[in-house]
């Protein structure tokens, strides 16, 4: 997937990231950011809170393609980390 295909269709990523040594497994959708006025990929928990992390999607587009994203809905559940 390229950027502009993140950038045009801003797809679901699932996976785990680590933020200040906390590991956050979930879902990063797509979100409104009015501070900003742009789009960005918010944390949401397996159960559908929406956490405090939050980046842009181009670091979204970089961790998708590193692998430590995935559009793969079975990535974001907690049981495939433990």
């Amino acid at each position: 997937m390229t950027l502009l295909d993140i950038l045009q269709n801003k797809p679901t990523l699932y996976g785990s990231i680590m933020v200040k040594g906390s590991q956050k497994i979930g879902s990063f959708r797509p979100k409104y950011n009015k501070y900003t006025n742009t789009i960005q990929y918010a944390y949401y928990t397996e159960k559908g809170n929406r956490g405090q992390v939050g980046f842009s999607l181009n670091t979204g587009y970089h961790l998708l393609n590193k692998g430590q994203l995935s559009l793969d809905p079975e990535k974001g559940k907690i049981g495939n980390y433990l």
